[in-house]
């Protein structure tokens, strides 16, 4: 079997929130095996072992330590087919609802 090219796989653009704060995230990932819910999980997992691993400074890794990855909700907003696509639409949502966690060096 054939692998599926890159800009025909599915995306799904997710929203996540930081329950003590309110604060926000969207973000982008590849639709993996075992599905939307199995993927989300998973990218919480990663975005938590970066900022943890790593120390990372961006706004969204410094909230996930202070408070914990049981302290976010995650869901997808929209699976997207096509990587152009998918990333042309998370930069307009990012663009216009102005997530805070999504800028990586804010100050707060």
């Amino acid at each position: 079997m054939a692998r599926k090219k890159r800009s025909d796989r599915n995306y799904i653009i997710y929203h996540m929130v930081c329950i003590p704060t309110g604060e926000e995230y969207l973000g982008l990932t590849v639709v993996k095996p075992g599905g939307a819910e199995r993927t989300l999980k998973n990218r919480l997992q990663q975005h938590y072992y970066k900022a943890t691993a790593y120390g990372f400074d961006w706004t969204l890794a410094k909230r996930l330590r202070k408070f914990g990855k049981e302290s976010f909700s995650i869901k997808a907003i929209n699976t997207v087919r096509g990587k152009a696509v998918a990333y042309a639409m998370e930069a307009e949502l990012i663009n216009d609802l102005k997530p805070e966690l999504n800028s990586k060096f804010r100050k707060k």
